[in-house]
Parts: structure tokens; C-alpha cells; sequence
């Protein structure tokens, strides 16, 4: 227990560090580890017993994945702001921004982010004994059909906004993007070996284009804190429920989790919308480790930090 509360210490200084810079993703500190464990078993053996070696860096890597997903909406609000006569094709966090308002977003993202990770410590147990047996069977069963409603849900949201061919294209694109990136032989060789495209897929497509957004942000106006919980428990609650969801079942984000659950439960203001991406995207990264465990594969771009942790396990 102390070995795993000590390095959960370090593992929230490292989500700190991957959540607050650009660019930075829990999902490359969870692969530097991976690589380095030989040397961090041999270093680390010196100081705790060598069994529990396993146990301290799957701690780091846990912990860093659960602070990251609650600090992360602070640079995702504050950097590359645009324009205001943007502001209204723009993400609800810099709507808020731009009216002064956000520090509302960050406080309901640690809002949905608290909730959403209570919620799922305390069912992950039952919940890995609930989806054993025949449950597992049925349920990854369902998996097909439950990308092509969420996928319709997706286009429905575009075509409400006017925007339904552009919303097919970008489907198409991602798809024929995802497909040669697990699929084709490109080759993808490193310093240190056989490599993966995905660290460089999440830089380039997550990191890269806040930074250059950023550059050539636009001031913002001063900014206005109450200090008063800008949306309540539901909407955490909301994102508990689409969590399980996106934690089983792969290709379901967090911000499409919430687009899903505000079409079948509508949230009324932008801080509810954010707060539901925040529960989701933590709900996901707790819960992921369960769904690795009954399944043994990773489902989403959360669960490879957890695919690490399992592959030292």
C-alpha cells in the first residue's frame, strides 16, 4: 500500500506535467515508461522489494492518467482562443472564455471530473464481476451495432447544424485514416526498435494544432470567477452512464459520448456540456483497466496508458 500511495504522489505530478502543457499526452509518458521498465526495474529493485516493482510503476502510469484527465481542460480553454466573431462555431470552453467566463468551464470539467471518478472506483469491482461469463459474450456481441447508432446519432448532430456533407467527409477521412494507421504495413521503425504510429497519430492530431492556434491567438477578455459550482452533480452523473459506455466499446471518445448523451438528454448550458466530457473522459480512464482485464484489449485512445500498466502486470 505505501509503495502504491508513494507512487501514486509521482504519477500526479506527472499528470500535472502532461495535462497542463500542450501537446504533451498521458499516453507518451505511459510509453516512455513502458520502454524504460527494464532499467526502472533494475534501478528501482535497490529501493523496494522487487516484486512490487510492477505494482509502483503501474501506479505512476494510473494516477498521471486520471490527474491528466482532470487538468486538461485548463490548456483545451486558455490557449489557442479565438477570435470572438468566432465564437460561435467555436468549443463551448472558449465561448466561455471570450465572455469572461472561463474559469465556469474549468471548474465544471473538475466538477463532471470529481463525480465521474468517484463513481467509478466505487463500481469498478462490481462491475468487472458483473461483465464476466456470459454477460461479456453478449455484450461485445452488441458492439457493431452500437458503433452504426452512434455514428447515425453523429450525422444527425451534423445535419441539425447544417453541416451534414462536410460531417460525412470528415467521417470518411477518419475512418481511411484509422484504417492504414492499424491496418496497413507502414513502416514505423525508431531508435530503440519496432515502433507505434499512434503516439505521433495523438501528437499530430491533439498537440500540434492547439500550439499553432495558440500562436496566433487573440486576447481574451478579463476573467471572472464566482467561485460557486457552475452546474451540479447531474451532469457528472450523465457522464458516469455514457462512460461505461465509452469505456467498453472502442471508437467512442469523450466529446462523442457527451454529443451522444446531450442528444437523448440535452444539456441546457455550455458548462453542462463540459462537464459531462470531463466525467466521461475520466470515467473511461478509471474504468479502462477493467475493460482491459475482462477483454484483454484496449477499446480507446484512453485505454492505452491502462495497455501499458497491463503489459507490465
Amino acid at each position: 500500500m505505501i509503495v502504491a500511495a508513494v507512487s501514486s504522489l509521482f504519477g500526479s505530478g506527472f499528470g500535472l506535467f502532461t495535462g497542463l502543457v500542450p501537446g504533451i499526452h498521458v499516453n507518451t509518458l505511459a510509453s516512455i515508461l513502458l520502454m524504460a521498465y527494464p532499467g526502472l526495474e533494475l534501478f528501482l529493485s535497490g529501493t523496494i522489494p522487487q516484486e512490487q516493482v510492477p505494482i509502483a510503476i503501474c501506479s505512476v502510469i494510473m494516477s498521471a492518467s486520471v490527474v491528466h484527465s482532470y487538468v486538461d481542460f485548463v490548456p483545451s480553454v486558455f490557449i489557442g482562443a479565438p477570435d470572438a466573431e468566432d465564437a460561435v462555431s467555436v468549443l463551448p470552453g472558449h465561448r466561455l472564455l471570450l465572455k469572461g467566463q472561463g474559469m465556469r468551464a474549468v471548474r465544471a470539467a473538475a466538477v463532471g471530473s470529481l463525480i465521474g471518478c468517484s463513481v467509478a472506483i466505487a463500481i469498478a469491482v462490481p462491475l468487472q464481476m458483473a461483465m464476466t461469463g456470459d454477460t461479456y459474450e453478449y455484450i461485445d456481441g452488441l458492439t457493431k451495432i452500437v458503433l452504426v447508432l452512434v455514428s447515425l446519432i453523429l450525422l444527425y448532430n451534423e445535419m441539425r447544424k447544417g453541416h451534414l456533407i462536410m460531417g460525412i467527409v470528415g467521417f470518411v477521412l477518419s475512418g481511411i485514416l484509422g484504417y492504414a494507421v492499424m491496418r496497413l504495413p507502414i513502416p514505423c521503425e525508431g531508435l530503440f526498435g519496432e515502433g507505434t504510429l499512434l503516439m505521433p497519430m495523438l501528437t499530430g492530431l491533439f498537440g500540434l494544432p492547439v500550439m499553432l492556434e495558440s500562436d496566433s491567438g487573440h486576447p481574451f477578455p478579463k476573467q471572472k470567477d464566482d467561485k460557486k459550482d457552475p452546474v451540479g452533480p447531474i451532469p457528472g452523473f450523465k457522464g458516469v452512464l455514457m462512460g461505461v459506455v465509452a469505456g467498453w466499446f472502442p471508437g467512442i471518445t469523450s466529446t462523442v459520448g457527451a454529443t451522444v448523451s446531450s442528444t437523448i438528454m440535452p444539456d441546457r448550458t455550455p458548462e453542462q456540456f463540459i462537464s459531462t466530457v470531463a466525467s466521461i473522459g475520466t470515467v473511461t480512464t478509471v474504468l479502462s483497466l477493467v475493460t482491459l482485464s475482462i477483454s484483454g484489449g484496449g477499446r480507446s485512445g484512453r485505454s492505452s496508458s491502462s495497455g501499458a500498466s497491463w503489459a507490465i502486470l
